[in-house]
């Protein structure tokens, strides 16, 4: 457990300037400091980029267990969400993390701190699914943070129809636009990529948006677009801090909102 927690002091510490791109290359954290057996692989992308992936199987129902693939937020890389790889693990699910470019051991790119995100990042996203789909054949739950969110949300308008069977958005921006303007009246610069324009189209999976009491930037207010799919639970915390602050709240949520998916399927 003392790990557990080390890596969540060091996981904030990193995302202490949120939505602030910086990645790390040296991975300080793995899955096996966790007892954890992993594969290594790597995927590459549509438009020529490498990107470094660990495969955490489920250790009792290889065979049938839901995949999940975690997408970072914009600071560190893969291996500070080892304790995230655990717990899923743990639950029996099978886990795929992996690293945008330009982080930890994937391609080199190059990215200003303060851009928001990359629409590459879409087609990094793009690549993962593709090969957990391919290996594992069966739909995929995303589960993404902060900078992550945006890129499952512009992925999943882009390819509305690609085996995902649902998502779970924690430190959710809403309205970029919005957030942006937000950050420019406290003096704050935040850039949107080029020739970028937000579409308002709701999301049409089942959705679990994690929405932090004490996160004044990203506040529950500006979600878009909420409908029935759309589930918002509130934590009393900050940005993207449910998991440290609420572990076995936030862990059994999540467990119960996939699991009442799952169920779903099988019923329909």
């Amino acid at each position: 457990m003392s790990k557990i927690i080390s890596v969540l002091i060091a996981l904030l510490l990193s995302c202490n300037n949120l939505l602030a791109i910086n990645p790390e290359r040296t991975y300080q954290y793995t899955p096996s400091q966790y007892g954890l057996r992993y594969k290594t692989l790597s995927v590459d992308t549509e438009d020529g980029a490498t990107l470094s992936v660990w495969h955490i199987p489920a250790k009792r129902h290889a065979k049938r267990a839901t995949p999940i693939i975690i997408a970072n937020s914009d600071a560190g890389n893969m291996g500070y969400w080892s304790n995230l790889a655990y717990y899923l693990n743990y639950l029996d699910y099978d886990v795929w993390m992996f690293d945008w470019r330009g982080f930890g051991e994937s391609s080199d790119f190059e990215a200003k701190r303060e851009r928001l995100f990359y629409t590459e990042y879409v087609k990094d996203l793009k690549a993962v699914v593709e090969r957990v789909y391919q290996n594992r054949k069966q739909s995929v739950v995303l589960i993404g943070y902060s900078m992550g969110t945006l890129v499952i949300e512009e992925y999943l308008k882009q390819y509305p129809h690609s085996n995902i069977s649902a998502a779970i958005l924690d430190g959710y921006v809403g309205n970029p636009h919005s957030f942006v303007s937000n950050m420019d009246k406290q003096g704050k610069r935040i850039e949107l990529p080029e020739g970028y324009e937000f579409n308002d189209v709701p999301i049409d999976i089942p959705t679990f948006i994690v929405s932090a009491k004490k996160d004044t930037n990203c506040p529950k207010e500006n979600i878009p677009s909420l409908n029935e799919k759309i589930k918002v639970v509130e934590y009393d915390c900050g940005h993207i801090m449910a998991l440290s602050t609420s572990p076995d709240e936030y862990i059994t949520d999540i467990h119960t909102f996939i699991q009442g998916v799952r169920n779903s399927h099988l019923s329909n």
